[in-house]
């Protein structure tokens, strides 16, 4: 004989994230969170502290950051 069980929730936000988890929806978006550190790091450690000095590395991370978000929010669209 099999049991069941009930799940209660705190509020729908929480349901809605763990039936998205579960059902296989939320896996383009882990994918991209882990794309876009990646490609962060990457970019960050071998571009631009490689080829830019101190004085211009701060704006050069935050255009970094800016492509690095962009590609994983372009690899979110494409595999959802």
């Amino acid at each position: 004989m099999t049991t069941q069980s009930i799940i209660v929730y705190r509020n729908p936000y929480e349901q809605m994230l763990w039936e998205g988890i579960m059902s296989g929806a939320f896996f383009p978006i882990i994918v991209g969170v882990i794309f876009f550190f990646a490609m962060f790091l990457a970019i960050d450690k071998f571009i631009v502290k490689k080829y830019f000095g101190w004085r211009s590395r701060g704006t050069v991370t935050n255009i970094a950051l800016a492509v690095s978000a962009a590609a994983g929010i372009a690899l979110i669209m494409y595999m959802a």
